[in-house]
């Protein structure tokens, strides 16, 4: 009986440092993170950036467009309290014309034709302001985001040097999109953990645009945003379905 047993052990152990070792890692620890049964979007083109100070913006959309691709646009904003006029054609997915914190608009709407195009934004402000799209492969129709209106996650910082956003994806292999205003100028926004679509930044106000691909549904903690200076900061998660829904 004792030999048996220590077979046993002996069979086991030699599995477990196999794994451990080895690319069955992830099967050796199935019961935590089983394999995700959906297909994650293709962020396809990360888009041109525009910025200006009068009271009306250019959005290019991405060189790599497709037709029947997902565009998300975005004005980001200077002057706290200023509103998007959001261009016919497009749906609104979050705007925020906050008098005490950055201020943003996010747009979508679906290409009609591939390549680079051009749509002029109206702003109440003319302040500085930048705009921006990403295009984004999808594999299925309406709707695109967890909830049909869009409205997923908005977290809003004031008197801080850093920032970091938690959000619970509804799906395994959601396309997780951060968007981030802050007031404090002179620096970028620093990001960690995600891929970088865009960033700028002036005298009076810095954002960024990121992306990451989250496999499971836990907690999203791990992505930080640090500025060059104290103030405030707007941060919005958008959770974009992934494909065979």
């Amino acid at each position: 009986m004792g030999q048996k047993v220590m077979s046993r052990f002996l069979l086991l152990l030699t599995f477990g440092l196999i794994a451990l070792g080895g690319k069955s890692q992830n099967a050796f620890f199935w019961s935590h993170r089983q394999r995700c049964a959906y297909t994650a979007p293709v962020m396809r083109d990360g888009g041109l950036t525009s910025s200006g100070s009068g009271t009306t913006i250019d959005i290019y959309t991405p060189g790599g467009t497709e037709a029947g691709d997902l565009l998300i646009a975005f004005v980001a904003l200077a002057t706290k309290g200023a509103e998007v006029t959001v261009p016919s054609g497009w749906v609104t997915i979050y705007s925020y014309p906050s008098a005490s914190y950055p201020n943003f608009c996010l747009f979508y709407k679906l290409a009609t034709e591939a390549g680079t195009t051009t749509t002029s934004v109206t702003v109440s402000s003319s302040g500085e302001k930048t705009a921006g799209a990403v295009a984004v492969a999808m594999g299925h129709g309406a709707p695109y985001f967890t909830n049909t209106s869009g409205v997923y996650s908005l977290q809003a910082y004031s008197s801080v040097s850093s920032a970091s956003p938690y959000f619970y994806p509804s799906y395994c292999n959601s396309l997780l999109l951060y968007l981030a205003v802050t007031d404090v100028g002179g620096g970028a926004i620093s990001i960690l953990n995600t891929t970088l679509i865009s960033a700028a930044h002036t005298s009076s106000y810095a954002y960024s645009l990121s992306y990451t691909i989250r496999e499971v549904t836990d907690r999203v903690d791990d992505v930080s945003f640090s500025f060059a200076g104290t103030g405030a900061v707007s941060c919005y998660i958008l959770e974009i379905l992934p494909d065979n829904m």
